[in-house]
């Protein structure tokens, strides 16, 4: 069979023995394309018909559900930035764990870790960013010692070697890089047109396509990289399953958020039909439950339910006489929230050296928010695993400069008994943390508390407290 015939009875095979990712593998058309291997960018199946020729049908079927994978987690939606590299990296860490754990054969040489697996994409990148910054600073101080040894020919190798990493740095950051695009890299770019790899031919493929069924495919065959030509790997290809790229958008190619929203939200529901599709057939998919119930109840902006936890603790009402001192300085004129009762906010700081300095920025705006919408006064008290200091905010003492102290172990239980000693009857308490501590008050207090979980992707492990509501910071 043709490897286009190959596709097309791969994605059969998925509906009939994977209905989950057979379910949603229709929602993508197929195109041959003059690619290494294969890519989505949540429209579309891209694939090079030499390549799919070499893979078996098991890997083909594979294949497919790697591509589906990437659009049902958004890969093709987050990447905002990052580093196209370390990205594709890092979508196929999320990714791959789940295939296996369902019985795919992926083909070549698919990228997976243990440590990963049931992390999101962005908690992968973030570690392993981190990883590669320490790994640079441990072989520059190594340069460093090394330094003066180095005659002038070493330098001079030295040199030319730090400047074909700060190219392929560089190379990083683009979209698509060139060398993914065609099946010769020495091929004279300048030369190529439509159908050839480019931004053209990528438009070709889109006018020439159809809707459903065996519409759904695309490519005459015409100007296809010949047998052998692309059987090596892909540098520029973390494994040898297929890549994903950005979202194109229907308007325009850099796609609005209210366009990815509307994505997003296709590719939520269409998760879920296709999970009640696979369990009317007698399938669960496996490793699925996170995402699923991510999709059921999605995260919410951190700051929106902190602002929503203050205002049903305020009883306040808009006042136009004193307008909101937030948004005059822009000259918008927008009410006040006026309030019969003074807020009185405990907000207890973990100083065990869990919080950076970005994470207790973010916080320290927040607060300000809260002294500027609403008469309060904030206790700010620091503590490890003792009271280390104390400071009272008011809406005069802006803008708020927090100064930390301690760095010892953490115990959560002597700010509960601080505000008790104090006689203090707060309207809440807002514990920042990263929640690395078991030790909590035998007894709920008689005020709300809320926990602001600063989460690490350290490795260590972190405790649910019995009481209070949490809401989980992720800073990048």
């Amino acid at each position: 069979m043709t490897p286009l015939e190959k596709m097309i009875e791969a994605r059969k095979r998925l509906i009939l023995d994977y209905p989950f990712w057979g379910t949603l593998a229709l929602k993508l058309k197929l195109v041959e394309k003059r690619l290494r291997r294969g890519r989505t960018n949540g429209k579309r199946i891209q694939f090079n018909p030499n390549w799919v020729a070499t893979l078996t049908l098991s890997q083909t079927i594979a294949f497919n559900a790697h591509e589906v994978g990437h659009c049902m987690l958004k890969h093709h939606l987050r990447r905002n930035g990052r580093k196209n590299r370390l990205w594709q990296r890092c979508c196929d860490l999320a990714i791959n764990p789940i295939l296996i754990e369902a019985g795919f054969e992926l083909p070549g040489m698919p990228l997976y870790e243990e440590r990963f697996k049931g992390m999101s994409v962005e908690e992968i990148y973030k570690i392993k960013e981190k990883e590669k910054k320490e790994k640079r600073k441990k072989l520059e101080e190594q340069e460093d010692k090394l330094g003066e040894g180095l005659d002038n020919d070493e330098r001079l190798s030295k040199n030319e070697e730090d400047e074909e990493e700060k190219d392929e740095e560089e190379k990083d950051e683009e979209d698509h890089p060139e060398s993914e695009n065609v099946d010769n890299p020495d091929q004279d770019q300048s030369k190529k047109g439509p159908g050839d790899g480019t931004d053209g031919g990528d438009k070709q493929d889109e006018d020439e396509g159809g809707e459903g069924g065996q519409e759904d495919v695309e490519g005459s065959g015409e100007g296809q990289p010949t047998k052998g030509e692309d059987d090596q790997i892909d540098p520029d290809d973390p494994s040898d399953c297929g890549e994903v790229e950005d979202y194109p958008g229907e308007i325009s190619e850099q796609p609005s958020k209210a366009e990815k929203n509307i994505e997003e939200t296709d590719w939520n529901i269409s998760t879920l039909q296709a999970t009640e599709v696979a369990k009317k057939c007698g399938e669960t998919p496996g490793g699925m439950e996170r995402i699923i119930e991510e999709i059921i109840h999605p995260k919410l902006d951190p700051r929106e339910v902190f602002q929503q936890f203050i205002a049903k603790l305020a009883k306040d009402d808009y006042n136009w006489i004193q307008p909101n001192r937030r948004y005059i300085q822009g000259g918008i004129y927008l009410p006040s929230l006026k309030s019969d009762e003074l807020l009185n906010i405990i907000f207890a700081l973990d100083t065990s050296g869990s919080i950076s300095p970005k994470e207790l920025s973010i916080m320290t705006g927040w607060l300000e928010m809260i002294l500027e919408t609403y008469p309060a006064e904030i206790h700010v008290v620091y503590s490890d695993c003792r009271i280390q200091g104390d400071e009272i905010f008011t809406r005069d003492d802006l803008p708020l400069k927090l100064k930390p102290k301690g760095y010892g172990d953490t115990d959560f239980v002597p700010v509960f008994e601080w505000v008790e000693e104090q006689k203090l009857e707060p309207t809440c308490l807002v514990y920042m943390t990263d929640l690395c501590c078991w030790s909590f008050p035998e007894k709920e207090p008689c005020y709300p508390v809320m926990w602001i979980h600063v989460k690490e992707n350290s490795g260590y492990s972190h405790s649910e407290p019995p009481f209070g509501d949490v809401v989980v910071m992720e800073v990048e």
